[in-house]
């Protein structure tokens, strides 16, 4: 991959996310007037590409990281997606309750993304 391919990518997701997806079609139709869904659509733009600016911030940080040495290759992962619960767990693991507050968000993260609702 290269970054030309993940900015397209991500336009793509984030015109689907902005425009048609149905929590956020439901929210514009929920607004009392034009005008209040225009500024319903700027805010949840803003606050999309806020996101995924912190989380592109994350993978370059990550990536630097471990710039010397590489997990996959050492053997200490299997699958690049490993990536991240490795950080976790190797540099981030001494502040107290960190690891605990990473699992609960990845249960919290594949629940939402499971429920029916």
């Amino acid at each position: 991959e290269n970054a030309w391919s993940c900015l397209i990518g991500l336009l793509a997701t984030h015109m689907y996310r902005s425009g048609m997806d149905q929590m956020v079609v439901q929210r514009y139709l929920a607004s009392r007037t034009l005008e209040e869904a225009k500024r319903t659509a700027r805010f949840g733009m803003a606050l999309l590409s806020v996101y995924y600016a912190s989380v592109t911030g994350m993978g370059i940080l990550i990536i630097y990281w471990f710039r010397d040495c590489d997990p996959q290759l050492s053997g200490a992962i299997k699958q690049l997606d490993q990536l991240l619960p490795f950080y976790v767990k190797k540099h981030l693991a001494k502040f107290p309750g960190f690891s605990g507050l990473f699992v609960a968000g990845v249960v919290s993260a594949a629940t939402r993304y499971y429920s029916p609702h």
